[in-house]
């Protein structure tokens, strides 16, 4: 797609509806990576917080 070959797809849970993100964050995929190589890594429970960069852009973090 326009937004990258190399995006992820992240299926969450929100107040205990399933939703799911598109992700192109090298930050983000480098961490679920390592979660992926993890015996018992997934699923796993975080919280994701957003944080704003540059002009008003917003990116999400895990905690």
């Amino acid at each position: 797609t326009e937004q990258g070959e190399d995006r992820c797809i992240v299926a969450i849970e929100v107040n205990g509806e399933a939703k799911k993100f598109f992700t192109n964050s090298e930050e983000m995929k480098n961490i679920l990576a390592q979660i992926k190589e993890m015996p018992d890594g997934f699923p796993f429970e975080t919280t994701i917080k957003t944080e704003t960069f540059g002009k008003g852009r917003t990116k999400y973090v895990f905690t």
